[in-house]
């Protein structure tokens, strides 16, 4: 068992600015409005992790949609430390997520090991429902 801690907040969008070395996001999600179903929804993730200096590994990222039903939709990149030795070790990445949704309802993005799916690291609940039903 890894000493991995990870967090994950879903955006509009993520910016990296590599001359600062530093994420920006626009617009915090905590739903999504589609014109009918089925759609795509497409969002960005701001990917937080923390590690023991040495570890390796691979994070997988799925979708499971109100009926409890899963999705994988990506592989994330190896996950190594970054951070130079004054920091505590790990990294932080942008990703952008894309699936399909088929009702209204809570959509849970959970990050896990690839070598551990059933140990969830991260979860973040994204609310889709159909425009007409925004307020």
């Amino acid at each position: 068992m890894s000493n991995l801690k990870v967090q994950v907040l879903i955006a509009d969008r993520v910016h990296f600015h590599a001359d600062h070395k530093v994420h920006s996001i626009d617009n915090v999600r905590n739903h999504a409005a589609v014109p009918v179903f089925p759609a795509s929804v497409k969002v960005s993730a701001l990917v937080k992790v923390w590690m023991d200096s040495e570890y390796e590994g691979e994070l997988g990222c799925r979708i499971v949609r109100p009926n409890g039903k899963s999705q994988y939709i990506l592989k994330m990149p190896n996950i190594t430390n970054k951070r130079n030795e004054t920091l505590v070790p790990g990294m932080d990445f942008g990703a952008t997520l894309q699936f399909y949704v088929t009702m209204s309802g809570n959509y849970l993005i959970q990050l896990f090991e690839t070598d551990d799916e059933e140990s969830i690291l991260a979860e973040y609940p994204l609310y889709v429902r159909l425009e007409e039903e925004a307020s």
